[in-house]
């Protein structure tokens, strides 16, 4: 979703009554039945008091608490075994009009073939206008094997499960599959109809080592409305609105994906449900476009692994908690690379209908002749999908985002430590085996430059970037990370390139934040940046320009580079950190020569540097002040 920017004035006389008459309301709070938990699916327990304590004052604010001892980040043994018995399965032949059944459990009628039986079935030919339906009693579990299978529907979902308990969709490895519907059936607004190409109202797990090409030509492209569980596979998916969507959960394992989307790429959007709506990614390979948000989990994403490419979107990763644990996350992002936001705030107090009547009557009343934005609308071109050749081309459009809304202002703990995932490696990687209890463990700073801002829109407590392995590379057109809580960095590498301009910062946050180990080098405007405020390891951050092509390294006195990063945009401010950094040493920031051992983003943290300019700075691990550096000179 995309959040109104801190500390920024406002636009019109409209904006400052609605901004009364929000600090002068009472906030209050599509409701749903809460699915049972998969008898396949393994729970987990997560230990993380520190975590807790912040969600419990934060999440106040919404009603909703995240609990994360009940999340289930886990897989079955069945969600990645792909195997099955031929001998045993029923075999359903697709025939352009027709189909046709061997064996027990399912019945074809006409161009419509319905599974009503627990068990596993083979799928395979073209079906150029039809279903394929699932109906069994809903505590059974159903094996989909597609073998060079290709349904479209042009008035529905190629593949509908209508009941239950799980459905397992194997792609049979060196095949080609295709699922597509038509436009135009469908709407993101019709949330309790079947809405995508392949769409389900159970748990449903794709596995596997074949492909599946999926064109969302109405709405989605896979949706289910409890678990998206995928561990394996190449899977295309296009999508007018969503293309991985997963109401309870989205679990990925591995495979490969290509998606482009008109709305989000990936997306859990229970954000009624304290141990739903998250995203958890634990390898795979992502190639990403998206006319929204790349990854939306509206409560917590979490990235344990993988290769994941972001190269267009307003948002690359939001959640209300996200943790990057390891993986090489790239984004390439129209507003916030990394945003951490409280939940849409019209589930749970109606803070957007409080803001339409607010603009509803400053237009009938004083302001009714003053100069107001104009609001813009998003439109999407549909399309008839290909009847499995070829998927169409993404469609045009962002989807607007939501705003939200928090109430008061929540006290700040008070004790600032953080605890460590982990060593750091040569590369910035925290310790491959951490184990889980090790992923959510840091707490949330204290205090810091952002506690003043606590009643803006979308500020929480319960808000947390947190950083412990990996790398992460953002170019973003607006903040590189913007925590409307806190971010806490603890391993890893943090590269971001935001634009040189008053209004976005490479590092945003609310309440605080700490760097306890990793390697950080941000890039972006003077205006309203923001240093580390604590954690125990120093840090730089100076006013200190340079050009898009201008390699950035911070070097020691021994003249050894510990970061380095080629820079995307001009950039008026630096920020940097490095393991080893001793407060009140000098180090020396250079900007325009060339680093010996850079990599092709021009980042390192070894070699040397010859040429540029120099600016001698002094770090510290205390407090940093918004913009401030503690520049000794300049010259070469």
């Amino acid at each position: 979703m995309i959040m109104r920017k801190r500390r920024r004035p406002s636009k019109s006389v409209a904006c400052i009554l609605l901004a009364g008459i929000l600090t002068c309301s009472v906030l209050f709070g599509y409701g749903c039945t809460d699915p049972g938990v998969s008898t396949d699916a393994s729970s987990d327990t997560i230990e993380s008091d520190a975590q807790q304590d912040a969600q419990n004052e934060g999440e106040e604010q919404s009603g909703i608490q995240i609990d994360m001892d009940g999340m289930d980040f886990e897989y079955s043994d069945r969600d990645k075994d792909a195997s099955y018995d031929a001998s045993s399965a029923t075999k359903i032949a697709l025939d352009g009009e027709t189909a046709s059944v061997q064996g027990d459990g399912a019945q074809a009628n006409g161009s419509v073939v319905t599974i009503s039986q627990e068990g596993t079935y083979v799928v395979s030919g073209v079906l150029k206008d039809g279903q394929l339906v699932v109906d069994t009693a809903e505590d059974q579990k159903v094996q989909i094997v597609l073998d060079v299978a290709s349904i479209h529907n042009e008035s529905g979902p190629a593949l509908c499960v209508e009941q239950a308990d799980k459905v397992f969709v194997t792609l049979q490895e060196g095949t080609k599959n295709f699922l597509s519907d038509g436009s135009g059936y469908a709407s993101a607004e019709d949330d309790g109809v079947p809405n995508a190409a392949l769409y389900a109202e159970c748990d449903l797990t794709i596995n596997g080592l074949g492909s599946l090409d999926v064109a969302g030509g109405s709405c989605h492209a896979i949706h289910t409305k409890d678990d998206l569980v995928i561990t394996g596979g190449t899977i295309a998916a296009t999508s007018e609105q969503d293309a991985l969507r997963g109401r309870d959960s989205v679990k990925i394992a591995g495979g490969t994906f290509d998606l482009s989307a008109g709305g989000d790429a990936i997306k859990a959007n229970n954000g009624e449900d304290g141990i739903r709506g998250f995203v958890c990614i634990d390898g795979g390979s992502f190639a990403i476009e998206a006319g929204d948000d790349a990854v939306h989990a509206e409560s917590v994403l979490v990235v344990n692994d993988g290769q994941i490419q972001i190269d267009s979107c307003e948002e690359g990763l939001e959640a209300e908690q996200i943790y990057l644990n390891g993986g090489d996350v790239r984004v390439t992002s129209n507003d916030d690379g990394v945003n951490a936001s409280a939940r849409d705030a019209t589930a749970s107090n109606g803070w957007e209908a409080e803001v339409q009547a607010a603009e509803s009557r400053s237009a009938d009343a004083a302001v009714a002749d003053a100069d107001r934005p104009a609001e813009g609308d998003s439109s999407q071109e549909g399309g008839i999908v290909s009847e499995g050749d070829a998927l169409p081309e993404r469609p045009a459009g962002a989807q607007d985002g939501q705003l939200s809304e928090s109430e008061g202002q929540p006290q700040l703990p008070q004790d600032g430590s953080v605890a460590p995932q982990g060593g750091i490696d040569s590369v910035g990687n925290a310790d491959a085996e951490k184990g889980v209890e090790g992923r959510f463990a840091p707490q949330v700073p204290a205090g810091g430059k952002g506690a003043v801002d606590a009643g803006m829109p979308g500020a929480s407590e319960s808000c947390i970037v947190s950083i412990s392995g990996g790398r992460l590379l953002v170019e973003s057109g607006g903040d590189g990370i913007d925590s409307n809580g806190s971010l806490v960095i603890s391993g890893g590498a943090v590269l971001v390139c935001s634009p040189e301009s008053g209004e976005d910062s490479p590092i945003d946050y609310e309440y605080g934040a700490e760097i306890s180990g990793g390697y950080v080098l941000a890039l972006g405007a003077a205006g309203m940046a923001q240093g580390f405020t604590g954690g125990g390891q120093a840090s730089v951050a100076a006013s200190v320009s340079g050009s898009a092509g201008d390699d950035v390294c911070l070097v020691d006195t021994n003249g050894k580079v510990m970061v380095s990063l080629k820079a995307i945009n001009n950039f008026s401010w630096v920020c940097a950190s490095c393991p080893g950094m001793e407060d009140g040493a000098q180090y020396s920031l250079v900007v325009g020569g060339t680093v010996s051992d850079a990599d092709s983003d021009g980042f390192s943290q070894s070699g040397s540097v010859e040429g540029g300019s120099s600016t001698q700075l002094a770090a510290s691990a205390s407090t940093a002040a918004e913009g401030a550096g503690t520049a000794r000179g300049r010259g070469l």
